[in-house]
């Protein structure tokens, strides 16, 4: 019972915070979150990604990644990356699983990096989602 509850508790609060994601990145910053953190939030705002949306993709790639019986399983790993999602201090890991719910078929991480010197370096990766689909949309809700 109290497992239930927990993951109701964790669920409700994520709602919350994606009734204005915008809003929601704006606190993170102020309180001083963390890049993976302010990253997610950010993207969420820009695709204006809304509860609904994000449980139907989080269903899909669970269900492709577990299996469409593996009930509980799916349950838990919903609630323990809302858990998460929901804290200013994001780790790479739980960032990755976002970024590969939301669908991309490659994510690129570019530093520019200014030395006084004047000297400027550019480093850039390029990772593929290993669950990508090309039938997948970051909004499901666009056809």
């Amino acid at each position: 019972m109290a497992k239930s509850t927990d993951h109701r508790q964790v669920r409700s609060t994520f709602r919350e915070l994606l009734v204005n994601p915008r809003r929601t990145k704006e606190s993170f910053r102020e309180g001083n979150a963390n890049i993976p953190a302010l990253m997610f939030w950010d993207m969420m705002a820009s695709h204006g990604i809304r509860a609904s949306t994000w449980e139907v993709m989080m269903d899909r790639y669970y269900k492709r990644k577990y299996g469409v019986d593996n009930v509980q399983k799916i349950s838990q790993e919903k609630t323990n990356l809302q858990r998460a999602l929901s804290k200013n201090n994001l780790t790479w890991n739980r960032f990755m699983t976002a970024v590969e719910i939301l669908g991309y078929k490659t994510l690129t991480f570019m530093a520019t990096m200014e030395y006084e010197s004047g000297d400027v370096y550019q480093h850039k990766v390029k990772i593929r989602n290993p669950f990508a689909n090309p039938a997948t949309k970051a909004n499901p809700d666009e056809d």
